[in-house]
């Protein structure tokens, strides 16, 4: 889905705001990017300056390779059937991760409730509006939602727990947590000291206790 001088990058994840970015132009049908990288790093790709809404690793001297259909949209270029190949790195982190489409398919299942589209035809607070709103479809869509956030909440905590030995517990709750603060420090906590010493540990640990 590229063209010749399209552009292909990597955004370096690094807990700050400057975003290093590393890029390549499209030449012969591949973009290559070389990086000197220390240890494990997290990227955002991007296509021609649009996040494509992955998030990907790479260790240092992996030669790893992008593959991908890109989809080309007007606020970003999602990538369909991505994979990388190469990378041990890459493949321990997606071993770890949470599957964030999974959760996605499910909070569209339970938004289906059809009480959610007749709600919008009407004025919040009006009569109509409060009469679903006390129905027993919108009871429903409830604790269908309430029981979603609650398997988030598990599946996240279950993700970090699981990789409290290594770089990716801590790579995962700098990347899926909407942001970090002192009551996620016992979390941190239990991270091994390999964990805790690594990049991603020391960027948590900062953005936890400032």
């Amino acid at each position: 889905g590229l063209a010749e001088g399209d552009t292909v990058a990597l955004v370096l994840i690094d807990g700050d705001n400057r975003k290093p970015t590393f890029e390549a132009p499209v030449a012969e049908g591949k973009a290559v990017i070389n990086i000197d990288i220390p240890g494990e790093r997290g990227f955002y790709p991007m296509v021609n300056g649009l996040y494509t809404g992955e998030t990907i690793a790479l260790g240092k001297g992996e030669n790893a390779v992008m593959t991908g259909q890109v989809q080309r949209q007007k606020q970003s270029c999602p990538v369909s059937g991505m994979k990388i190949e190469g990378s041990p790195t890459y493949s321990l982190y997606m071993s770890k991760r949470v599957d964030r489409k999974a959760l996605n398919v499910k909070y569209e299942e339970y938004h289906k409730n059809p009480v959610l589209e007749k709600m919008s035809k009407f004025k919040r607070g009006s009569d109509e509006w409060k009469a679903l709103a006390e129905s027993e479809d919108y009871k429903k869509f409830e604790a269908d939602e309430k029981a979603f956030f609650e398997e988030v909440e598990r599946q996240f905590n279950a993700a970090v727990t699981g990789a409290r030995d290594s770089w990716v517990g801590p790579f995962i709750m700098l990347t899926e947590y909407s942001y970090l603060t002192e009551q996620q420090l016992p979390q941190w906590e239990q991270f091994t000291d390999e964990a805790k010493q690594s990049f991603y540990g020391k960027i948590t640990h900062d953005k936890i206790v400032p």
